[in-house]
């Protein structure tokens, strides 16, 4: 793998997660240290004395590693607020694709380590470590381009060269069928496409709602509650429902009076009585007339 940036010794990560004050505290402790207290508990040593001598020198330069690790942390903070969608995301160049990737990923907790891109890293961008699990990371700000399965099995390989837990690849874009397949062997490799990965900034923004969740959804239509039956003119019967079988309104509903009428409910069929119209989700089947 590539050789590990300055930017991800100890000191410098250690700055990275504290806040200002904390850094100006940790600053404090190490002059007072060197230069006060390690001469008053060893008085004439020769380590009492280099300390007290190089206390200046040495807080002076942790001071510069604790200013550039802020202005990092400042610019990849920026980076990931300035963020609107994934137009914005594929204007970016690709080496501030990378990092803020890499910086939504350190939102999650884990130790980011930037290979620095170009060199013979197999495809990786970054490598990933938490709670004991090495994750290599691929980065492409494709804008259309699909990622074939070649390229995810360069991942792959990688991966099981370095005897990692698993890998992630991440683009702008989709991916193939065939890329989609390569990915489901062993060890595993998570594709992150352009909608996943909107999502994983938002989530590193601050934002508890997932970028599919913002879409907005189609409501279900609500049907209205069943009209009561309307008595009928003639007889005062309720009226029955029915479905018109030709003409222009053929499979529209309808309230049609009893096919029944007289003593006892038998008798002559009125054919001229109106057949009044059914309400049914919300519209108005046109008035049909039997006569």
């Amino acid at each position: 793998m590539a050789r590990q940036k300055a930017e991800d010794s100890l000191l410098y990560l250690i700055f990275r997660r504290v806040s200002v004050w904390a850094s100006v505290v940790i600053l404090t402790v190490i002059y007072v240290t060197l230069r006060y207290l390690l001469p008053l508990l060893m008085h004439g040593s020769l380590l009492a004395q280099l300390g007290a001598a190089f206390a200046p020198w040495l807080t002076f330069v942790l001071a510069l590693i604790a200013l550039s690790a802020e202005a990092d942390k400042y610019k990849r903070h920026k980076l990931l607020a300035t963020q609107t969608g994934l137009d914005s995301i594929r204007v970016m160049s690709w080496r501030d694709f990378e990092r803020l990737v890499g910086e939504a990923y350190r939102r999650q907790g884990y130790r980011v380590e930037e290979t620095g891109g170009g060199g013979p890293d197999g495809g990786v961008d970054l490598i990933l470590r938490r709670n004991g699990e090495v994750v290599l990371v691929q980065c492409k700000r494709w804008k259309q381009a699909k990622v074939s399965a070649p390229t995810v099995r360069e991942l792959l390989g990688a991966v099981v060269r370095d005897k990692a837990t698993r890998g992630i690849f991440v683009t702008c874009s989709e991916f193939t069928r065939e890329a989609e397949a390569e990915a489901h062997g062993q060890p595993p490799i998570e594709l992150v496409n352009g909608a996943a990965l909107l999502g994983l900034v938002r989530q590193a923004q601050g934002q508890t709602v997932p970028a599919q969740a913002a879409l907005p959804q189609e409501t279900p239509p609500v049907d209205a509650a069943p009209a009561a039956p309307p008595p009928c003119p003639n007889c005062g019967e309720p009226m029955r429902k029915r479905t018109a079988r030709s003409g222009a309104n053929a499979g529209s509903q309808f309230w049609g009076v009893p096919r029944s009428h007289g003593a006892g409910g038998r008798g002559r069929f009125n054919s001229r009585a109106r057949l009044y119209p059914l309400r049914l989700h919300g519209v108005d089947v046109a008035r049909l007339n039997d006569g």
